[in-house]
Parts: structure tokens; sequence; C-alpha cells
């Protein structure tokens, strides 16, 4: 029975790559392109454990073609086969393409069997580590983001929807949803650094001095260093740091980075963040979407196009309609998961969370202690996680 990875063994000789199907087709599940190009498009199309490629092939070679696929598949565990005339070339390039393991032609089949069984290996540790790791992360990350939702309710709940719509994004795009939310979710926790009177001037509309607007200017440089001392999430501080840069390469940082050379996640956020601005001023999102092709100087286009995916969380967001119909329940059956249709306000006006947050455990308890004090008006409107039966007020 053939193992459920997929490997791609790419030659440009048509009869290596029957050999390869004859010889471990029946242990392993194993892919054919007939040369780099159409390697590259079936990486393009469908995910791979490993890749096998041959070193000298015409066009691509195969030390350019591993450089792609640690692009495309970063996880992708990188093998190459070379002829013995070969081998000087192939060791000064196996640290530059990352290769896990390089074969001498001719290379028996137990041996490339066993070598295959080691990448196959490799491949499962790099994402059982990656699985790990990411659930690590997001449960702190969630718990800080917690945190600061008490400290800034307003701010929270912008990030949770710029988070939504980095997620619908980043599949629209084929791209890494995890490096998008995670970027979305802390794009501006260097806001947390800003003076108190500036941040209330931010709530309130107000006009800012020439001074304030440069501070605010310098949010994203903020944001990287209060996440510099988190291991391996460099993309993420990387899409943090780019977040307002323009595609013509103008605005912060101001280096020469431009174009497709700024992280692809910075340069999601910079869209979802303008589209979200024109949309908190009544414009509805398809329309708002169209205002930003109009500007192809500082939003990618690519990027720009698949935002249309995301119309349907901001319009929900502008006319307040829950997909389940609205509740009005009583704070003490709140739960986590369930959505705010409205603020929740003391009887003193102070809000507690806003419109739109999707609640999470620490917030519940959050409000069902003010609830202790009597001091939030019952009951609340939300929205229901999906088969959540509902207790009225």
């Amino acid at each position: 029975m053939p193992t459920q990875e997929t490997i791609l063994a790419v030659d440009d000789e048509p009869l290596i790559l029957s050999a390869y199907q004859r010889n471990l087709g029946d242990r392993y599940n194993i892919l054919t392109a007939e040369g780099p190009e159409l390697a590259l498009s079936a990486l393009r199309n469908g995910s791979f454990a490993v890749v096998l490629t041959d070193l000298k092939m015409p066009g691509i070679d195969g030390i350019e073609l591993l450089r792609q696929v640690r692009q495309l598949q970063p996880d992708c565990v990188r093998m190459m086969i070379s002829g013995h005339a070969d081998m000087g070339d192939a060791i000064n390039s196996v640290n530059n393409a990352g290769i896990f393991r390089l074969l001498i032609k001719p290379c028996p089949a137990d041996d490339l069997a066993q070598a295959l069984d080691a990448a196959l290996a490799q491949h499962r540790l790099i994402t059982a580590e990656k699985a790990l790791l990411e659930g690590t992360l997001n449960g702190a990350i969630q718990a800080l983001t917690d945190i600061l939702g008490i400290l800034d309710a307003e701010a929270f709940g912008q990030a949770q929807l710029r988070r939504e719509l980095a997620r619908t994004l980043a599949q629209s795009l084929h791209a890494p949803t995890w490096e998008f939310e995670i970027a979305a979710q802390l794009a501006e926790i260097g806001r947390a650094t800003l003076p108190t009177s500036l941040n209330e001037k931010l709530k309130a509309g107000q006009k800012l001095t020439e001074a304030e607007a440069r501070l605010l200017e310098r949010v994203p440089e903020f944001s990287y260093r209060l996440l510099h001392n988190i291991p391996r999430i460099e993309s993420v501080m990387q899409a943090v740091l780019y977040q307002n840069k323009d595609f013509n390469g103008h605005g912060f940082p101001d280096d020469d980075v431009r174009g497709t050379d700024i992280p692809l996640a910075g340069r999601a956020l910079h869209a979802i963040k303008a589209l979200m601005a024109i949309c908190r001023k009544g414009t509805p999102p398809e329309e708002a979407i169209g205002i930003l092709k109009l500007g192809p100087e500082r939003y990618d286009p690519d990027i720009v196009a698949h935002l249309y995916p995301c119309a349907p969380l901001l319009q929900r967001k502008q006319t307040h309609t829950p997909l389940a119909g609205p509740q009005h329940i009583a704070l003490a059956n709140l739960v986590p998961g369930m959505v705010l249709l409205a603020d929740i306000v003391t009887r003193d006006g102070v809000v507690v969370l806003g419109q739109g947050t999707r609640l999470t455990a620490v917030q519940v308890q959050r409000i069902k202690n003010f609830a202790q004090l009597n001091t939030v008006a019952e009951p609340l409107l939300v929205e229901l996680p999906r088969a959540q039966p509902a207790t009225e007020a």
C-alpha cells in the first residue's frame, strides 16, 4: 500500500521517471514531472511531502528548481540526484537550496527507498513541530489579545475583524492562513505603547499634531519590537513591520523594498486596513474594493482582486445582520463563541466590549464580573454559535 504523502519526482528523461514508478510506485505515492516547468505547475496546484529532482536539466536546473520549491512549499523536503561529474557543483549548492539529501547516480532502488523513507520521516517531523508551534503560539497570542481587549475593547474588536478578513483573504490567495491571521491580530499591538492622550484622540477622531502623526506612523515599528522576543514568527514580524508600505515602495518603513518584495501578508494587511477604513464610512464593501482598485500604486492589484470574498463579512458588520438570527439573552447565559450584535455598555456609558466581538472565555468572565456589580444592562443582543441553544431573558 503506497504512503499517503505524495512525492514529486522530476527529471527531463522519461525513462528515468518510468523507472521511479516501476521500482517505487507500489511503496510510495509518486507523481512524476518531465522537466522543471511541469514540476512548478504541479507544485502550484498540489501539496507534496518530498521533491526529488535531477541536477542537470535544460532551462531551470535542479538547484534553481529546489530554491523555488522552498518558496512555494517551505515544509516540503528537498532531495537531489546527480552524476559523479556534477558533484562539485552539487556540493557547493546544497546549502543554498536547503537540500535534505544528495544522491549519486546510479542509485540502487533500495538506497533510494531508504533516502525517501528518511525524507518522509523528516517531513512528518516538520509538520508535527509546526502544528505544535502554531497551537502553542495561538494560545499565547489569544491570551495576549484577550488582555489587550480588556484594556481597549474597541481596538480588540477591530483586531478580531482584521483576523477574520485576513483568514478569508489568505484562503482566497491559497496562502498560509496562520501567518495572515496572527499578523492581522497583532498588527497594531504597538498602539499599547502610545500615550493615552493620543489613543483617546484617535478614538474621538480628533486632528493630530504633526508630532503625534509621526508617532502614529511608527506603530508598525513598535509592534515589530514588541514581537521581537517571540521565537520563530519572523515572517509574521516582517508582515507587521511592512503593513503600511505602499506597493510602489512609498511609506513606512523608509527603505528600498517595493512591489512583490514586500511580504505577502504585509501587502494583505495594507489592503485589509484600507478596506476597513473605507467601509467604516458606510461605503458598501464591493464599492470600497473598487476604490482600492483605483490605487494600484498603493495596493497590490492581485491582493485587491482577491478581496471580494471578504465583502460578506464587512456587509454583515455594517448591517448588523447575523447569520443565524439575533437572540436576546441574559448575562448568565453568555458562552464563548457568541458574537455581540450591540455594544455592551455600563450604566455609566463605558463600553465594556464592542459590537462584532466574538466572545472568548476571558471576555465572558469579565462581563459576568461586571454583572455582579449590577453595572451592565440586560438582556444582551448576540448571535449564537452554530447549534447553540439559547435561554431567553
